[in-house]
């Protein structure tokens, strides 16, 4: 039976979130879990963006791809960095996106999420971010994690 909106809201505002705070939401909760994603607590939105990468579903995890086109950059870094639990077509979706974000701390977490797992889009936008980002902390950031993908 899936959790009321205020079950949620009292299982995603503990102080200190950990995977036991995510453990307690299951898939009958993404219906739910998607209407918090309209919050105006932008905080509680990015957290409703955590839980649905978490659950094994297409439905969930389509909804951390919409939620990283949202217009506040901050469920688009939560989207970014819950990207982690997608699987790599999906989270090469993400952060390929990101990683072209206009918004700085968008793409300093997409970078910061990127991995070896991830494909030729990712890897090709974050050698771009490297190379000709206006922000030089962005393209040292991009260079360190290139070289860290580097085999």
């Amino acid at each position: 039976m899936p959790k009321s909106i205020e079950e949620l809201r009292l299982i995603l505002s503990e102080i200190e979130p950990d995977n036991s705070m995510y453990q307690q939401i299951d898939i009958s909760d993404i219906s739910n879990l998607r209407s918090l994603l309209s919050e105006d607590e932008s905080w509680l939105a990015a957290r409703a963006v955590h839980a649905l990468a978490r659950l094994d579903s297409t439905t969930a995890r389509q909804a951390v791809v919409n939620a990283s086109l949202d217009r506040r950059p901050e469920i688009r870094i939560a989207a970014a960095v819950a990207s982690e639990f997608c699987p790599v077509a999906m989270a090469d979706e993400i952060l390929g996106s990101l990683l072209a974000d206009v918004d700085t701390g968008v793409r300093k977490f997409a970078i910061q999420t990127t991995s070896s797992h991830n494909g030729e889009l990712v890897k090709r936008r974050l050698n771009e971010i490297a190379n000709t980002d206006d922000n030089v902390m962005l393209r040292n950031l991009a260079i360190e994690k290139g070289a860290r993908l580097s085999p």
